[in-house]
C-alpha cells in the first residue's frame, strides 16, 4: 500500500501580511501617556470625527526601515467652510479693486459728457463769444475813463455776471443801473441811461444766452467764456485797441482751447476703455483664483518608524491638499498634532481650527503668486494689484 503525501504551500504573502499585522499593531497599541493615560493610538485613530475613512498601511524607506503610516480624509464640511472662506475673503479683496473701477469708468463718463458739451460749444459759440468780445471792447473804448486809471467800467462786469439782472427787462435793468451808478462819473460809472443802456443791456444779453444754451458749469462757463472775455479785453497800456484786435486774440486762445478739449476728450475715453477692460479683468481673475485655491479633498497622514525589536517612534504628520490636478503637502511642526487631534472628542458642529489656519498658512503664498500671475499686466494700467 502505497502511501500518498500532500504538501500544502502558504503563500509568501501571508507572511509579508502577517509582519505588517505585527508592525501595525505594534503601532495601534502605542499609548502616549503625555495625552491620555488609557487610550492606545488604534482606538483612537478609530473612533476619531475629525478624519474619517482611515487607513494603515506599512512599506520600506530607502534604508529599509519599516514605516507605519495611517491615512484618512478630512470630512467634506471642512473642505466646504474652507472654500467658502476662501471665496468671501477673494471676493472681499478684489471688492477695492472693483471699486477703483466702477470709480474711474464713472469719472472718465462723467468727463466725457463734459469735453463733449465744451467741444460743442467752442464750435458753436465760437462767433458769438467774438460778437460779445467786439461789443464789450468797444464799449470800454468809448465809457472808459482813462483820465481816473479805470480803463475797464466798472458797470460792464456788474451786467454780466451779476445774477440780480438776469431776468429783468430793459426798463427794469436801465432803472437799476442808474439808480447803481448815477453821480459816480468819478468811478468810471457815470449815468448809465439812454444809449450807454441800451449798449451795456445788449451786451448782457449776448452773455446771458451764452450761458443758458452752453449748458457749461459754473468752472467751465468762467474758464471758456469769461476769461478768454477778459483777456482779449485792452488793459490800460494798450487803451483804445481796435476790437479786431481783441477778437485775433480771443480766436488763437479758442483754437488752443479747442486742442486741448480734444486730446483730454480723446484721453478720457481710452481711461473708460481701460478701466472697462479691467473691471471685466477682475471678475476673470478673481474666478481663476477661485478656482486655483479651491480644494477639492485633503488627506490627513501620521507617520511612525518601528524598529526591529518592535519599538516605535513618531516620524511625522503631515497634510496633502489636492486641488485643480494638483496635490500639496503641508508638515506639521509638531508630529504629535494629528494624534491630538485624533484623542480630542470634537462634536459635528466644531471644524478643528488647526486645519484651517494650516491651509491658510499654506496657501497664503500660493495666493499671492497666482494674484501677481494673473494681475501683473494691470500694473501699467493705473491699478493696484
Amino acid at each position: 500500500m502505497s502511501i500518498r503525501t500532500s504538501i500544502f504551500f502558504l503563500p509568501i504573502s501571508l507572511f509579508i501580511l502577517t509582519g505588517c499585522d505585527d508592525n501595525i499593531n505594534n503601532v495601534k497599541s502605542t499609548v502616549y501617556s503625555s495625552l491620555s493615560s488609557t487610550l492606545n493610538i488604534g482606538d483612537a485613530f478609530k473612533s476619531r470625527k475629525d478624519c474619517i475613512d482611515g487607513e494603515w498601511k506599512e512599506k520600506k524607506d530607502s534604508r529599509e526601515r519599516i514605516i507605519v503610516s495611517y491615512e484618512c480624509q478630512l470630512p467634506k464640511k471642512y473642505i466646504y467652510f474652507y472654500n467658502n472662506k476662501q471665496i468671501k475673503e477673494i471676493s472681499d479683496g478684489y471688492a477695492l479693486d472693483e471699486k477703483i473701477a466702477d470709480d474711474q469708468i464713472s469719472m472718465a463718463k462723467s468727463n466725457i459728457v463734459r469735453y463733449k458739451q465744451l467741444k460743442t460749444f467752442l464750435e458753436e459759440r465760437k462767433e458769438d463769444v467774438a460778437n460779445l468780445i467786439n461789443k464789450s471792447i468797444q464799449y470800454q473804448n468809448k465809457y472808459g475813463n482813462s483820465s481816473t486809471g479805470i480803463q475797464a467800467p466798472v458797470e460792464l462786469n456788474e451786467a454780466m455776471y451779476n445774477e440780480n439782472y438776469k431776468h429783468m427787462s430793459k426798463n427794469e435793468f436801465c432803472n437799476a443801473m442808474y439808480d447803481k451808478y448815477k453821480g459816480n462819473e468819478n468811478q468810471g460809472a457815470g449815468l448809465v441811461s439812454g444809449e450807454r443802456c441800451d449798449f451795456i443791456f445788449d451786451i448782457r444779453n449776448i452773455h446771458s444766452a451764452l450761458k443758458e444754451k452752453s449748458a457749461l458749469n459754473d468752472k467751465d462757463m468762467h474758464a471758456y467764456v469769461d476769461y478768454p472775455i477778459s483777456m482779449s479785453l485792452p488793459n490800460w497800456a494798450a487803451y483804445d485797441a481796435s476790437p479786431q484786435a481783441g477778437v485775433e486774440k480771443y480766436y488763437k486762445k479758442h483754437d488752443e482751447n479747442l486742442e486741448m478739449v480734444g486730446r483730454v476728450f480723446s484721453i478720457a475715453n481710452n481711461k473708460l476703455k481701460i478701466y472697462q477692460d479691467i473691471k471685466e479683468n477682475i471678475k476673470n481673475y478673481s474666478g481663476k483664483l477661485g478656482k486655483n485655491i479651491s480644494l477639492n479633498k485633503a488627506t490627513s497622514t501620521t507617520q511612525w518608524f518601528v524598529t526591529k525589536t518592535g519599538g516605535v517612534e513618531l516620524m511625522d504628520s503631515y497634510l496633502t491638499f489636492y486641488l485643480d490636478g494638483k496635490d500639496y503637502k503641508y508638515t506639521f511642526k509638531n508630529p504629535m498634532t494629528t494624534i491630538e487631534m485624533a484623542l480630542h472628542d470634537f462634536s459635528d458642529d466644531q471644524i478643528p481650527s488647526i486645519y484651517i489656519s494650516s491651509m491658510e498658512n499654506y496657501f497664503r503664498e500660493l495666493k499671492r503668486s497666482l494674484r501677481f500671475d494673473i494681475r501683473g499686466e494691470c500694473r501699467d494700467q493705473f491699478m493696484p494689484c
